[in-house]
């Protein structure tokens, strides 16, 4: 046998095997389910066959053709090549692929191998005699436009001004308070004729650290992008120098998308033409996202003005908040000088104040109204009489009790002798109230100076007003009492050598609570009762009048003029400086009123549970009636099921079973319990 025989015969061996494969694969395309992963992987090892036995093909008709020295045998060959290897397989191989492909973008199944080409463009950023090139992002989820601090640097550009935000991080709630440098810049395109993009731009250290192509991408592109098209990238392997925000991302196009395939499109910019979708690369890719969020909150968040009254008071997520560069500012700006340490004032920044309200205008239009009353004598007397009726019917009123606080003095320090601290005898008072207005805390410190006497000086305190919604006042107590625990949680890390706390309440509701047990009382009241006997030991909470506590003054209000000389206020009830043995004992607790005290309630719930019969028996006059009606029924439903189809009379076993089945019901009715017992 020559060797064109045996060439030929291996080919018609293949050739046959390819037919029966490829009917084998239509086939399964025509059940193929795509939410199927395990339809998904045989469809991969088929298209990897279909590849593996066209490769074949291709050889064995090659050997044969370079076997063919006469011309009319090599034409007569091609002829002969049956419709399997020119119709029929490429037909399916192609409808494989398709499936394939649109498996690989189900984003239920997505192999590593395609990776995602996000906008970008490489553009010429020029200041003059500074030309640099720098490959740029274009982000429409970014409300601000930026530039990495080098190129800044390398342009030699001039800040223009400074502009705060705040940044929420991706999978964070908390914002990060940021101050950048704003830069204006031009955005120029590297081919004729050269368009152009003024912008302004962040500076910010970095935009992204990861590197958004592979060496591959631009030998996956070379077939894919027309001849004569300017693209705007290299796509070669490289970092973003340059966010594009949406600011100025909608300047920059200049055309529609135009579909490359089904998930890439080409897009015209200014800049060039810009890809974006995904593309098949059989090396493994890294796949990167950069995301930017920011956003100008400064002004609007009015939240802020309530929620930075919580400082002391609990609330971890104010604790710091706009505190960050303020500690940055403090270490670079702290400087030694002729043997002490020196720091400038932690002033707000220029572009701080540019976002907060002002009101000068109205204040200007206020000066100038009084010079218009010196002219016009008539429209003097007229405003004079509207604010005079305003005070007589209350609705202003005038405030005398400002120029009073100018003699106001606290101190700002606290020196405790060293035989003070040997011999623990410091102590800390907190006293809690509320009204229907608002409730606070108050402390003191207080030491033995002889035996019987002590000295007691006003801390620090704390009153907040009461919620919109409205509480009994015992609640208002309790969220006294909290703030009075926080308090002692405050003043325990600053101060180290106290070596006891009391606590003090003129309400024996709260106080019942307190000495309590949390888990009895409804989810308000046990709440808060929780994070008291947290911080504090409920044996250090008694009792004082409401007459002698000095909160009832934070409470309730006093003037400035009192305030200034309040004895009570600022060194606490006179009893206060006597020996315990004269303080106010609290002798017991009645009461007994659960409503009052908050109690949890118990409800007893009876649950019964009634079957329905689906045969009511107390229809039928006889059992046998009963009997033959149920057996019909048993008979119709296996015939449903399709176990069993009986014709005609009943036969004696179905009477039985009938009869074994009025016999269960009538057990379980009357030996339920029995039964379970039996079963377990």
């Amino acid at each position: 046998m020559e060797a064109i025989d045996k060439v030929r015969a291996k080919r018609k061996v293949v050739r046959s095997a390819s037919t029966k494969f490829v009917n084998k694969v239509k086939s399964f395309l025509e059940d193929f389910d795509s939410q199927n992963e395990t339809n998904q992987e045989q469809l991969f090892e088929y298209l990897l066959n279909l590849d593996a036995k066209q490769i074949e093909l291709q050889t064995l008709n090659k050997e044969v053709e370079d076997l063919l020295s006469d011309e009319e045998l090599f034409k007569a060959e091609i002829e002969e090549i049956p419709e399997v290897d020119n119709v029929k397989k490429p037909e399916t191989e192609t409808r494989v692929k398709d499936i394939v492909m649109s498996s690989v973008l189900n984003p239920q199944y997505s192999p590593e191998n395609y990776a995602t080409l996000l906008q970008t463009s490489e553009v010429q950023l020029i200041n003059g005699c500074n030309k640099v090139i720098a490959r740029l992002l274009f982000d429409s989820g970014s409300q601000k436009s930026f530039i990495r601090n080098y190129l800044k640097n390398a342009l030699n550009l001039k800040p223009v001004r400074q502009e705060t935000l705040l940044i929420y991080a991706f999978s964070s709630r908390k914002p990060l308070e940021k101050t950048f440098e704003v830069v204006n810049l031009t955005l120029t395109s590297r081919f004729p004729p050269f368009q152009s993009l003024n912008i302004e731009a962040l500076v910010t250290d970095e935009i992204t650290g990861a590197e958004i192509y592979s060496d591959s991408t631009p030998k996956l592109l070379r077939n894919l992008i027309p001849s004569g098209c300017q693209m705007a990238d290299s796509f070669q392997k490289g970092s973003i120098k340059i966010l594009l925000g949406a600011n100025f991302l909608v300047n920059s196009i200049t055309g529609e998308p135009t579909k490359i395939n089904k998930n890439l499109f080409r897009l015209p910019t200014f800049f060039g033409e810009t890809l974006i979708g995904q593309l098949a690369d059989p090396q493994k890719v890294k796949h990167a996202s950069v995301s930017y969020i920011s956003c100008m909150e400064v002004q609007n968040d009015w939240k802020r003005l309530w929620e930075v009254e919580t400082f002391l008071l609990g609330d971890e997520s104010m604790r710091g908040y706009g505190s960050g560069n303020s500690l940055n500012d403090f270490g670079k700006e702290i400087k030694k000088k002729n043997g002490h340490y020196e720091v400038p004032l932690q002033w707000k920044t220029n572009s701080i104040k540019e976002h907060l309200s002002t009101n000068f205008e109205v204040t200007e239009k206020r000066f100038i109204l009084g010079k218009r009353f010196n002219k016009d004598e008539l429209l003097f007397e007229r405003y004079n009489s509207d604010m005079k009726e305003q005070l007589k019917q209350g609705v202003i009123e005038k405030y005398k009790e400002i120029k009073h606080l100018q003699n106001l003095k606290i101190p700002q320090y606290y020196y405790f002798p060293t035989n003070l601290i040997k011999r623990n005898d410091l102590q800390l008072n907190v006293f809690s109230d509320a009204s229907p207005k608002s409730f606070g805390a108050v402390a003191y410190l207080s030491f033995k100076i002889s035996d019987n006497n002590f000295n007691t000086r006003f801390v620090i305190s704390k009153s907040r007003v009461a919620p919109i919604k409205k509480i009994t006042l015992s609640k208002l107590e309790l969220m006294g009492a909290v703030v009075a625990a926080r308090l002692v949680k405050y003043l325990k890390r600053i101060f180290k050598y106290i070596n006891r706390i009391i606590l003090w309440s003129d309400s024996m509701i709260v106080l019942y609570w307190i000495k309590g047990s949390a888990s009895k009382f409804k989810p308000f009241v046990s709440n808060r009762i929780s994070e008291i006997q947290e911080v504090t030991d409920p044996v250090s909470w008694s009792h004082c009048s409401g007459k002698q506590n000095p909160a009832d003054l934070l409470t309730r209000g006093i003037t400035s003029s009192d305030l200034i000389n309040s004895e009570k206020l600022w060194h606490g009830p006179e009893w206060l400086k006597d020996s315990e043995n004269l303080w106010p004992n609290l002798e017991g607790f009645e009461l007994i009123d659960s409503e009052t005290v908050e109690l949890k309630s118990s409800l007893i719930v009876n649950l019964t549970i009634t079957r329905e019969k689906i045969i009511d028996p107390d229809k039928y006059s006889s059992l046998l009636k009963l009997l033959r009606v149920t057996a019909y029924i048993f008979r119709f439903v296996n015939a449903l099921r399709r176990k069993d189809f009986k014709k005609g009379p009943l036969a004696s076993e179905e009477i039985f079973n009938a009869e074994i089945f009025w016999v269960k019901v009538t057990q379980n009715d009357f030996y339920s319990s029995e039964i379970t017992c039996l079963k377990k």
